[in-house]
This record gives C-alpha cells, sequence and structure tokens, in this order.
C-alpha cells in the first residue's frame, strides 16, 4: 500500500472512532439524565469520554511538543575560535574548509551571513550557493510546516472537547426531557 493510501484510511479509522466516541458520549448522557446511573449508562460514557477526550489530549500534546521543538531548536552559535580564525593554530587550508563549513551552516539554520576566511588569511563575506540557498528554503519550510501542524492539531483538539461538551449537553437536554414527558 501506498503511504498516501495508509495514511487516508489510518485518519478514516481515526475520525470514525472519535464519532463513534461522541454518539457514546450521547448515548449515555441521554440515558443518565432520563433513567439514571447503571451498568451501560456508566460504560457508554466512560468510553465515549477516553476515546474523544484521549485523542484531543494526544492532539493538544502532539502540538505542544512540535512547538517547543520549534522553541528549542538547537541555536547556531559562531563556531569561530575565541581568538579569531587568524591566531588559531591550524593550517590555512584547513582555517579556510572550517570557516567555510561554519558560514554555511549558520546561513543555512539562521540566514545570517558571516564572514570566511580564504587560505591566504583574507577574511570576505559569505557568498551562499544556490544549494546553500536551495537549503535555507528547505529549511524556513519545514519551520513554517511544523508550526502549521502545530496550530492546526490544537485546533482540532479544541474543536473535538467542545464537540464532546455539545454532545453531552444535547443528551442531557434530550433525557431530561424524556423523563418528564410521561409514558
Amino acid at each position: 500500500m501506498s503511504p498516501d493510501l495508509t495514511t487516508w484510511l489510518f485518519s478514516l479509522l481515526v475520525a470514525l472512532a472519535v464519532a463513534v466516541a461522541l454518539v457514546c458520549v450521547y448515548e449515555g448522557t441521554r440515558r443518565f439524565a432520563a433513567q439514571g446511573f447503571g451498568r451501560a449508562t456508566a460504560l457508554l460514557i466512560i468510553a465515549g469520554l477516553l476515546v474523544a477526550v484521549g485523542h484531543a489530549a494526544s492532539d493538544l500534546y502532539v502540538g505542544a511538543r512540535l512547538r517547543m521543538l520549534l522553541a528549542t531548536f538547537p541555536a547556531v552559535g559562531q563556531a569561530e575560535p575565541p581568538e579569531g580564525w587568524e591566531k588559531s593554530s591550524l593550517s590555512p587550508a584547513e582555517k579556510a574548509s572550517r570557516s567555510l563549513e561554519n558560514a554555511r551552516l549558520s546561513f543555512q539554520v539562521t540566514g545570517r551571513i558571516v564572514d570566511v576566511i580564504d587560505a591566504a588569511g583574507v577574511r570576505q563575506p559569505y557568498v551562499p550557493t544556490p544549494q546553500d540557498l536551495h537549503a535555507r528554503e528547505q529549511m524556513v519550510l519545514g519551520f513554517d510546516r511544523t508550526e502549521a501542524n502545530a496550530s492546526r492539531l490544537a485546533a482540532e483538539a479544541w474543536r473535538q472537547l467542545v464537540a464532546v461538551i455539545v454532545f453531552m449537553g444535547a443528551g442531557w437536554i434530550v433525557g431530561a426531557r424524556a423523563r418528564r414527558k410521561p409514558g
């Protein structure tokens, strides 16, 4: 099976499980309001709440973890030696290579342009290659997608929690009306 089809089927099964859980919450609350407490009533309410609220809590947790991941993404510090590349004990070729890698990584992660030193010891601003520009674009897109997913999960979780409250309220209202009606 293709990953897209598997993801689609899994999403469908999760949506079906949550829908059944909401029906259980509704029916259990309706029975509780109409007939009082019973084993089947308790089982319906507990099972429905565990699935529906558990799924919402899971979405909130994953969304919070994604946001935390973005907030704690490793900051790229300046990897230049404290005394500068010029006074480093590395060979000129090694200095040039390490300063270039530092500048490349700094650009890809943060977008900052830092100085590089060439084999002759001359400092000049780093000029990103097309591959570096593409890597930076992918990094920014990854950050944006992660933030969008975190927001989507949080919104979905809050909607689901509101749906649980609405289904419980509707079940209570319908059950209370059934109890008041004679016959």
